[in-house]
């Protein structure tokens, strides 16, 4: 037998019993509620993958309801999913490169009381860290 379960409580049931949880179908969503977002690089997948979860969303576009389900150990189990026919393709943001004068003035920030290689090394990598997290934020 398959089991169903509830994305909000976790309440599992038989498919095709009734639902046994008392949670709404729909949550309402709060909103302050931030964006969420998930990164798939080309490192972790290949085009036809791509293809293959396009076309998925897709095919979900024209669903009600949605369910999915997962084998992990041979185990099979149910998930709703409806959140999958609301997911869209979108090219990650591009990097903007320091430029030189950027990259000299974070050398000419490591204070000059660092001795150690390893410490100026540090130091330098922490100001780099920084320019780059304040230019592409």
């Amino acid at each position: 037998m398959f089991l169903h379960q509830c994305g909000d409580c976790g309440e599992r049931w038989y498919i095709g019993n009734p639902r046994t949880c008392k949670c709404p179908d729909e949550t309402p969503q709060s909103t302050k509620q931030e964006p969420v977002a998930w990164l798939l690089t080309d490192k972790n997948i290949n085009s036809l993958q791509v293809d293959s979860i396009q076309r998925l969303i897709n095919r979900l576009n024209h669903a009600h309801h949605t369910d999915i389900r997962v084998r992990i150990n041979g185990q099979d189990e149910w998930f709703e999913a409806d959140w999958l026919k609301h997911m869209v393709r979108a090219t990650p943001p591009q990097r903007k490169p320091l430029t030189d004068e950027q990259i000299f003035a974070c050398e000419n920030s490591v204070p000059d009381e660092v001795v150690s290689d390893r410490d100026w090394c540090i130091y330098f990598a922490r100001a780099i860290e920084a320019k780059l997290k304040e230019r592409n934020t």
